[in-house]
């Protein structure tokens, strides 16, 4: 496994050409984000579309976002302007986990034949 200068894995080492550019390679020119972001967002993604697919997981912690958000909202509390929308986001976000457990996922596509 390959190791760069600041010793994440998965970074390409390359000399700075005339200019003083590293110059990039393939898919990773093309966005201008190293190998390692990359895999990151993926592994990130990955992780929460498989925890959506367990519908009571999702209902549990969407239910576990959505009333302290409701809470914070429906209460008259004097509450500092980032922490209303972190409750804004946690509710949004609760919200949407408990829809989708209790509706399920949709497929992808049907067949109609």
């Amino acid at each position: 496994m390959a190791s760069g200068k600041c010793g994440r894995p998965f970074e390409q080492e390359t000399e700075p050409d005339e200019k003083g550019a590293v110059p990039l390679l393939g898919d990773q020119a093309k966005r201008g984000t190293n190998l390692f972001e990359d895999m990151t967002m993926r592994r990130v993604r990955g992780a929460l579309l498989r925890f959506v697919r367990r519908r009571l997981l999702a209902s549990v912690i969407g239910a576990a976002l959505l009333v302290p958000a409701v809470w914070l909202e429906i209460g008259s509390h004097d509450a500092a302007g980032w922490v209303e929308g972190l409750g804004l986001i946690a509710g949004a976000t609760g919200a949407a986990l408990l829809w989708t457990g209790i509706a399920g996922l949709r497929p992808d596509w049907t067949d109609e034949t």
